[in-house]
């Protein structure tokens, strides 16, 4: 095989890579498509398309981002943002201003709503009475529980404040996604290297020696932490995929400083899962044992290669002598 079609090789797994990257793309984003039937749902309890019979997650609102109307589903291990269009919200006010004046008189299950179906009078069906609506909402809610809990007010707070950093990162979503193409991709060209170049057996031992820690850099500096807890593979696309097959090796002490110490440059590119309720560790690759592997393939590829020129050599003399 010459050059030309090594290096095709090498580009025919970089294009595998890519299929595996972006088959992950909608489904590991960090805001999904929602439902004005799911919005209206847990925003405040009503179901507007007869959809929502089933429906029994606990969630809440946040304020509208441009044009879009942000709500989340809280899981065990995330905090699972959705998102729809204000334009989607706005035929469904007449339904959500009846049934919130029966929901006045009720006062014992969702008091926070008597707040604003007291004082709301729809204007209009568009999308400004929808702000205008939520904006009402999250007043009352937040009057509500400031009565009864006076630090509620300043945990609202600081929950919206992590909301909109949450929301920066998902509009950088595409970063996360090209970063991880272009590192797995680093990492693929970087072991294929000796083959392409036809290098000595020194060069394979080195350049397979060094992947796998190669490999794990973006991790051990701050990429996917959660990685190997029960969260996985929260903040990745398809690179928590690739490292999770090294969970279980030994952890150290020395893991456990580097953790707790090391810079953390690719932490921003990490898409944040939000708040868990919950959260165990399955396992981990510590530093030193990947590091150890990357020394045993060294040894390994660089002995084998010694081991079979020798092999050769003799069998050669051999020949010669016969």
């Amino acid at each position: 095989m010459n050059r030309g079609s090594r290096i095709l090789s090498v580009l025919a797994m970089e294009f595998v890579l890519a299929v595996l990257v972006l088959r992950n793309f909608d489904t590991h984003a960090p805001v999904q498509s929602g439902s004005a039937g799911e919005f209206w749902m847990v925003a405040c309890g009503i179901d507007v398309d007869g959809s929502m019979k089933d429906f029994d997650y606990s969630g809440g609102v946040y304020p509208p981002q441009g044009d879009w109307a942000v709500y989340y589903i809280q899981g065990y291990h995330g905090q699972f943002l959705h998102r729809v269009r204000l334009s989607e919200l706005a035929p469904y006010l007449p339904k959500i201003e009846s049934e919130l004046k029966d929901e006045a008189s009720n006062r014992e299950n969702r008091p926070w709503l008597a707040g604003y179906s007291t004082v709301w009078r729809r204007r209009g069906n568009d999308e400004n009475e929808v702000r205008r609506l939520l904006s009402l909402m999250r007043i009352s809610y937040r009057t509500y529980w400031k009565v009864l809990d006076e630090g509620s007010d300043a945990r609202a707070i600081e929950d919206e404040h992590d909301f909109l950093q949450r929301w920066r990162r998902a509009n950088r979503y595409w970063v996360t996604v090209l970063f991880e193409f272009a590192w797995l991709s680093l990492v693929v060209v970087f072991a294929a290297l000796p083959w392409i170049r036809r290098s000595g057996r020194l060069a394979w031992a080195i350049h397979l020696g060094l992947t796998l820690p190669l490999l794990f850099v973006p991790f051990y500096f701050g990429y996917v932490p959660y990685t190997f807890t029960s969260a996985f593979p929260a903040g990745g696309v398809f690179y928590p995929y690739v490292i999770i097959c090294f969970r279980r090796l030994p952890i150290t002490n020395a893991d456990i400083w580097l953790l707790e110490h090391a810079p953390m440059p690719f932490e921003p590119l990490t898409q944040d899962p939000g708040p868990m309720l919950a959260l165990t560790g399955m396992g981990m690759a510590g530093l030193v044992a990947i590091c150890a592997i990357g020394v045993f393939v060294f040894v390994i590829v660089y002995g084998l290669a010694k081991a079979w020129k020798y092999l050769l050599a003799k069998f050669g003399a051999s020949r010669a002598i016969s």
